[in-house]
């Protein structure tokens, strides 16, 4: 799994969305990868923040935690399931 990507980045990120960038022109001024920066948007869409992928990247940390305990601390609705198929 990549590196999260450092908090200052994320918000740089989001705020250039915000004032109407294109991906392309910020992943050459931030040099980040595209990608991150479609899944950041697309986080920040969703639930109005960039933090819960930093939840997601500690869970690593913790191999042994539970399918509820990830849940709980992302802290939004989602499905067993969808957590489970996810982690290696």
């Amino acid at each position: 799994m990549p590196k999260p990507l450092p908090g200052d980045l994320r918000k740089r990120i989001i705020d250039a969305k915000l004032r109407g960038d294109a991906e392309d022109k910020i992943t050459v001024e931030k040099e980040v990868n595209k990608s991150a920066i479609t899944k950041l948007w697309t986080l920040y869409r969703k639930t109005g923040s960039a933090e819960q992928l930093e939840q997601i990247a500690r869970t690593d940390k913790r191999p042994d935690v539970t399918l509820q305990e990830l849940i709980d601390r992302l802290g939004f609705a989602c499905m067993r399931f969808s957590i489970a198929r996810n982690r290696k």
